[in-house]
């Protein structure tokens, strides 16, 4: 039987999101995972604005004092893995402190996002790339952008969903009505245009809702669409899902998506998906099968018209979706099983260069 790895896991593991799920996927695989939080200390200020400028200010500046946190742990026992989810305050100088202190220690960054994209990324992660011992990135296109800039190893993982989170659930009339369901629905931020491709379906008389976080105050409001703002997690994010009929995917243009969280969140609730084809999407779901896509406009209002009308086609796609969650190995723990493996590697290069 494998030993367990100690794990040194840093990140935003005090809400309720994908950091936290990945927490616990370890931890589910056996892992002996020990944290140092990164959230944001002030993201429930009651202000937007203040949130706003807390959000931006916790992507430069280390509030929760992590840097120190880390070589302190350090320096308190035996670590095998140091993990950084979302790294952007990690100074390059703790990296190699770390490796000072722990030298059989295997740097991880995993990162969920587009980190190379410039409204994404800082100095100090660009320049703590090549202290890491392996990158982990969903975005396909990172891996050979990682390496030029420095990084010895990095590794594409595709998106996963939580088992206990994102699968079918009762949705209650009360439940449609405090959670504003539609027949169509989507869960995002306001990026690229899509408030505006959700307006022109709903002023094409398509039952839409579009859930937001929080409406951008320099943006004015679609006259026709729906929109419901407030951050949906856990059931309450799985009952949104549940009670549309039918669940729009868009891809954030600006982190360059192939796929996204939700590719897989979605078709894991037992939910009809209506994606952006991309070559990764079409990978992830066939066409028509597991899942629907669209590549315009007018492509996206005939299938949304199309399948509100064709209810039993549409919900043997929705099973079919889900079932290829659960064959297909799309989950946290099958997603970071890989990730152990890479992790596994790398200790065994290391301890042949040491001998």
């Amino acid at each position: 039987m494998t030993k367990p790895l100690h794990i040194l896991y840093v990140g935003p593991i005090d809400q309720d999101g994908t950091c936290r799920h990945r927490l616990e996927a370890l931890q589910r695989l056996g892992q002996e995972v020990e944290c140092i939080t990164t959230t944001n200390p002030f993201r429930n200020v009651g202000s937007k604005f203040l949130r706003r400028v807390f959000v931006k200010l916790s992507r430069h500046v280390d509030l929760r004092g992590a840097n120190k946190k880390i070589l302190q742990r350090l320096s308190q026992g035996q670590w095998d893995v140091l993990w950084v989810d979302n790294g952007f305050i990690i100074h390059p100088a703790t990296l190699q402190q770390a490796k000072v202190r722990q030298r059989g220690l295997v740097r991880v960054s995993y990162s969920p996002d587009d980190m190379l994209n410039p409204k994404t990324h800082t100095r100090r992660y660009l320049a703590a790339i090549p202290y890491y011992d392996l990158h982990v990135t969903t975005k396909s296109y990172n891996v050979s952008e990682l390496e030029k800039l420095g990084a010895p190893r990095a590794f594409f993982v595709g998106n996963a969903y939580q088992p206990e989170v994102h699968r079918p659930v009762e949705v209650t009339e009360a439940d449609r009505e405090r959670l504003g369901v539609a027949p169509v629905g989507f869960i995002g931020e306001c990026y690229d245009k899509r408030a505006e491709i959700m307006n022109a379906l709903a002023r094409d008389g398509m039952p839409i809702a579009f859930r937001c976080p929080s409406w951008p105050r320099h943006r004015p409001r679609p006259t026709d669409l729906r929109i419901i703002e407030g951050y949906l997690a856990g059931d309450d994010y799985a009952r949104f899902l549940c009670g549309c009929k039918i669940v729009l995917c868009f891809l954030h243009k600006g982190n360059r998506d192939l796929q996204t969280t939700r590719s897989v969140e979605i078709p894991a609730c037992g939910v009809f998906m209506l994606a952006e084809r991309t070559d990764e999407h079409l990978a992830l779901f066939r066409e028509g099968v597991e899942a629907e896509f669209f590549g315009d406009y007018e492509e996206l209002l005939r299938k949304t018209r199309y399948y509100l009308e064709h209810e039993e086609e549409r919900q043997r796609i929705a099973g079919e979706g889900r079932r290829r969650c659960l064959e297909s190995g799309y989950s946290n723990v099958d997603r970071l099983q890989a990730v152990l493996q890479q992790i596994a590697q790398v200790r065994a290069g290391q301890s042949l260069t040491s001998r």
